[in-house]
């Protein structure tokens, strides 16, 4: 009896991972009635600090969400109940192989509200004089559009996300943030 609470303790503590991450987005730079977040991670326990990670309005009654999330560097490793093992070498490896382009999402409570198409999006920044890039990728899944822009987010400070729909236009100005998070990963998340 006691082998089996023991391996059952022991499954318990290692059915699941912990990491400890450096998580890279974009702030929106507006009211701070209009922002909300950081919120507790999906599967985590804390966030450390941080900004605003979201822009949310009302357009009538119907609410908008804009992120700008752009990466998560776990650091620390270990069991579900601590993170102790350093894996940051394995990151900086990684990070030669991620796509740096900047990812906005776009929430909207009702789907009528939706801007469909990619002349719908643009982003305005400061390099050299005044860039205005459009999209190269927009997808919508429901609720929720994906849009890629091809500008490299790492070396983005600054930029004003300018949305133009069908029954509402938008300028967030947004600015680079991060925030240190502590995750745990279990089979059902």
């Amino acid at each position: 009896m006691n082998r089996l609470l023991v391996f059952i303790f022991f499954c318990f503590l290692f059915s699941g991972c912990s990491t400890v991450e450096k998580r890279g987005y974009f702030t929106p730079e507006v009211d701070s009635n209009l922002t909300a977040g950081p919120e507790k991670p999906f599967c985590g326990f804390a966030n450390f600090d941080g900004m605003p990670d979201q822009y949310v309005s009302l357009v009538g009654e119907h609410k908008i969400t804009v992120k700008a999330y752009q990466y998560y560097h776990p650091y620390m490793w270990g069991p579900w109940f601590v993170s102790i093992v350093p894996i940051f070498p394995i990151t900086w490896v990684a990070e030669a192989f991620i796509n740096d382009d900047l990812k906005v999402e776009v929430f909207v409570s009702n789907e009528a509200y939706i801007a469909k198409g990619i002349d719908s999006y643009f982003i305005s920044y400061e390099e050299n004089g005044k860039k205005v890039v459009k999209p190269y990728s927009v997808s919508i899944q429901q609720t929720i559009t994906y849009i890629v822009f091809p500008v490299d987010s790492d070396k983005l400070e600054k930029f004003v996300f300018h949305m133009v729909g069908f029954k509402y236009s938008v300028d967030i100005p947004f600015s680079k943030a991060t925030r240190w998070s502590w995750t745990q990963w279990t089979p059902n998340c």
